[in-house]
């Protein structure tokens, strides 16, 4: 029922507050501290959130820790001190998780703030697609993926020792925002229309033989990574035909139409941000590791399809088509989301409903049965 009533308020805003005004700045924030109350204060919501949970506990404090927990760790530095500091103060998980709440929200928040033309509209966006996986799922990846986000600005500046501070530390909060060093080389691009179809065309083309190579390429690299996270983030998919097809709509067709047919309106950042994704989404549809880069950039995303939209209704001729199209990706998303929890033998939404808080302290069976499958 929560996640109703929020999906509705956001919503409501969206049409009543289709650009922020003193009023509807109000509401936004409103929104912030719900978000950040559903995020902070839940009890084992989010299959991984529990995985956390239980390894607080006997996380070591700032004065246990030592060399060879931290060698023999697969996390980054700066997390291990992170949870270790906090660990040091309390035994409570929820303090950890009511900081990343606060702290991932209000980068979101901020970004969309300052870069979407209808914030609400972008924030019934992330809420159905990305918040609980940002908040509950993907806790140590949540850090990088906002400093990203806070690195942003200085990337379209220029000030690239700004820029590349900020992705050093993302760097060691998690292994995978590695990437954010290799954006700029795509970021200062100037690409032509047909130059973006052409390598989106190849990198489709050759994507299964990279998986082949890749994985034997990854696995080999003992001294960077922990093998047994290579051969799980970096292995080929194995899917039904028919999730294939889901999947590849979604993650890459989809993008690719947002791109090419509103290619004319939109600007080089969100150009430059809905390549990236295309391009991570078509790895990760050979390599499962590559959904974790793609995050990085689907905030960014999702605020560059909402200006699209909003672009376009302002065009009379093309308002009725696009309020059919849109309609018609949600109703997909929805149906893709609903077959693909049930071809893979449970609903994927036990994950997050029903919701429990720190004042209900109960995990339902259906959320139990996943991390049993998944010997969280």
């Amino acid at each position: 029922m929560i996640y109703l009533l929020v999906i509705y308020f956001i919503t409501l805003m969206a049409i009543l507050y289709p650009r922020l005004n003193i009023e509807g700045l109000k509401m936004y924030r409103i929104l912030f501290f719900v978000l950040v109350l559903i995020a902070g204060l839940r009890y084992n919501v989010g299959v991984d959130t529990y995985s956390y949970t239980k390894e607080f506990q006997t996380f070591p404090t700032i004065y246990q820790l030592d060399f060879s927990f931290i060698k023999q760790s697969n996390y980054q530095i700066l997390w291990i001190l992170f949870e270790s500091v906090l660990r040091t103060f309390t035994s409570s998980f929820y303090v950890l998780q009511f900081t990343l709440a606060i702290f991932v929200n209000f980068v979101v928040f901020k970004t969309v703030r300052k870069y979407s033309i209808s914030p609400f509209l972008t924030m019934v966006f992330y809420f159905l697609f990305f918040y609980f996986n940002l908040n509950m799922e993907i806790l140590r990846e949540s850090i990088p993926i906002c400093l990203l986000l806070v690195a942003i600005p200085f990337l379209i500046e220029r000030k690239l020792i700004r820029y590349l501070i900020i992705s050093t530390i993302a760097f060691f909060f998690h292994e995978s925002g590695i990437i954010l060093f290799i954006v700029p080389f795509i970021f200062y691009l100037r690409i032509s229309k047909k130059y973006y179809f052409i390598t989106i065309i190849v990198l489709f083309s050759i994507s299964s033989i990279v998986s082949f190579y890749f994985t034997d390429f990854v696995t080999n690299l003992n001294f960077l990574f922990n093998q047994s996270k290579v051969s799980s983030y970096f292995t080929p998919v194995d899917r039904s035909a028919g999730t294939d097809l889901f999947i590849y709509i979604k993650y890459i067709i989809f993008p690719s139409l947002v791109l090419f047919i509103s290619f004319k309106t939109l600007t080089e950042m969100e150009k430059k941000v809905i390549f990236l994704y295309i391009i991570c989404s078509i790895l990760y549809v050979q390599i499962i590791g590559f959904f974790r880069i793609r995050d990085y950039f689907l905030l960014l995303f999702l605020i560059s399809v909402s200006n699209a939209i909003m672009r376009g209704f302002r065009n009379k001729t093309y308002n009725n088509f696009l309020r059919i199209a849109y309609l018609s990706i949600f109703l997909f998303v929805f149906l893709f989301r609903y077959y693909y929890a049930e071809t893979n033998q449970f609903n994927l939404y036990s994950n997050y409903y029903p919701y429990n808080s720190i004042f209900n302290e109960r995990i339902p069976e259906s959320r139990m049965l996943i991390i049993k499958n998944l010997g969280k």
